[in-house]
């Protein structure tokens, strides 16, 4: 079995995980995800009427947490398994995080180590994908999908686009 890499964390943090409320909506901004880093709840917020109105709030463990905000640094487009991985093992979002995860999971694809290496990262998912289907709304369908052997995407959709569950 190959050893997780270690990372040290970057130097400088970006400016998105300095901040201990994070915010993030799809467009149009008629919800948004406020996401409490210390607290780590995620809550949802709907705009109805120029007003805040609470919808959901979850919370998560750590490392669902750094996953989920992966997810969203990429939306709309798929979060690669070394930007997950660096997530997960290294709670980092640098570059040499990056590059060091990419180097592992390239050694872990040529040993056959690939599940091993990337099935707590699964199982991460699988719950944080339990917990964000929390968040859907009368309007809004979130869910986290596979893309096979690239990583994962946040999905969100409206309910009146097609195949959306009623």
């Amino acid at each position: 079995m190959i050893s997780p890499v270690v990372v040290q964390p970057a130097i400088t943090i970006p400016p998105i995980f300095q901040k201990k409320i994070w915010q993030w909506s799809p467009q149009p901004r008629m919800i948004q995800f406020a996401i409490h880093r210390e607290l780590r709840t995620v809550s949802l917020i709907a705009n109805e009427a120029g007003l805040p109105s609470l919808l959901e709030q979850v919370s998560f463990q750590e490392t669902e947490l750094r996953l989920l905000i992966a997810l969203l640094v990429y939306w709309p487009a798929y979060c690669p398994f070394e930007e997950l991985y660096a997530s997960f093992y290294a709670n980092s979002q640098d570059e040499a995080a990056r590059t060091a995860a990419r180097q592992h999971l390239k050694r872990a694809r040529e040993t056959d180590q690939w599940r091993q290496e990337v099935g707590p990262i699964r199982n991460a998912l699988s719950r944080t994908r339990k917990k964000i289907k929390a968040f859907t709304s009368a309007s809004y369908v979130f869910d986290i999908i596979s893309v096979f052997d690239e990583g994962y995407l946040l999905e969100v959709r409206t309910r009146e686009e097609k195949g959306s569950p009623q």
